[in-house]
């Protein structure tokens, strides 16, 4: 494979640029100012999770753009799959959890992400700790104290707990609404978003769908849709993070 012809594309020019400037911006916890709008979801972790959200987007694209650039690299056709899918979830879940304009929404939002993280954790951390007895009951005591600290929150809202909607949903409401704004194709994302899906759970009809001749044109237009997801993502944060005079 040779990216040459790919490397003076003036769209790609575009990419390299905002993604390196993403990637030294995250370098660095941002702060939450009083008089923002983010600053009374502090307690709620909403700021927290977009944040980690942008990183996890930005993160990838940085790893997306150097496999792009490395033209000596080898690698298999649709090994970048797997790598551009996580810009997607990630950058479409900080627009989501940030989008709605009253901050109790927001809350809601992040509070259901919250509990399908201590879910995850869980599962992730029990079969580690194992008959460890005074380990398991510290972890148990931990995991319990975040689950009531939620329902407490929850309960403060005056609202019942609401499930966090799968990926899919979340990815395909922030394309929806970007294409609204004439920003993205709603069609592109979504088909997009499930071939990498399928390529990263190798789901079969995903490993023989046909291929472009070059992969850096998949490449370019899944660096495309990160970035602009991405860009709408850092919009938001940008505008909830505006301190108010």
């Amino acid at each position: 494979m040779n990216s040459e012809q790919y490397m003076d594309d003036p769209v790609f020019d575009v990419y390299a640029p905002m993604i390196r400037s993403w990637d030294q911006r995250t370098k660095i916890k941002p702060d939450v100012f009083p008089g923002c709008q983010l600053a009374k979801e502090l307690y709620a972790e909403t700021p927290i999770l977009a944040w980690t959200a942008l990183v996890a987007s930005v993160d990838n694209l940085a790893a997306l753009l150097k496999l792009y650039e490395h033209e000596s690299l080898e690698f298999h056709d649709t090994a970048f799959f797997s790598i551009a899918r996580p810009p997607l979830l990630a950058a479409s879940t900080a627009y989501w959890l940030l989008a709605p304009r009253k901050y109790q929404h927001r809350i809601r939002r992040g509070l259901s992400l919250l509990e399908e993280n201590l879910v995850n954790i869980d599962g992730f951390q029990r079969p580690l700790v194992g008959d460890q007895e005074q380990s398991s009951l510290s972890f148990a005591d931990e995991i319990e104290k975040e689950r009531s600290r939620i329902a407490n929150v929850w309960q403060s809202l005056g609202v019942p707990p609401k499930e966090k909607p799968d990926d899919t949903w979340i990815v395909d409401y922030t394309a929806r609404t970007l294409e609204k704004q004439d920003r993205c194709d709603h069609t592109q994302v979504l088909s997009y978003w499930r071939l990498c899906s399928g390529h990263a759970h190798a789901m079969r009809w995903a490993m023989k769908m046909p291929q472009p001749e070059n992969p850096y044109t998949s490449m370019n237009n899944l660096m495309g849709i990160g970035v602009a997801l991405t860009y709408a993502a850092f919009e938001l944060w940008d505008e909830r993070t505006l301190v108010q005079h």
